[in-house]
């Protein structure tokens, strides 16, 4: 690969100051630019399914999409949750204290 003087002088900077080759650092460029075409080819798949499904109707309304997550919000919120006046003892594994 033949690179501008300059390009070079600063991969060769920066991969010293990184304290890696700067094959490394080519290879994970790649790497991002793979990773970032194939997100782009997913994301344009999933708006072109939607596009599609907006075209032949199959969507909700707001007002449906509302009473729904009205729905769940009754269903789950207090799922869980102590009772007035009670206690939960619980740790989270992180943590060394009871939240």
């Amino acid at each position: 690969m033949k690179l501008e003087p300059e390009l070079h002088a600063d991969s060769m900077t920066a991969a010293e100051a990184s304290h890696r080759q700067a094959s490394q650092i080519i290879r994970e460029f790649v790497q991002r630019q793979r990773e970032a075409c194939e997100y782009d080819s997913i994301l344009r798949g999933k708006v072109t399914g939607i596009r599609e499904q907006i075209r032949s109707g199959d969507y909700a309304s707001v007002d449906q999409v509302k009473a729904r997550f009205t729905a769940r919000r009754g269903a789950s919120s207090h799922q869980g949750m102590p009772e007035k006046g009670e206690r939960k003892a619980w740790a989270h594994p992180a943590c060394a204290f009871p939240i």
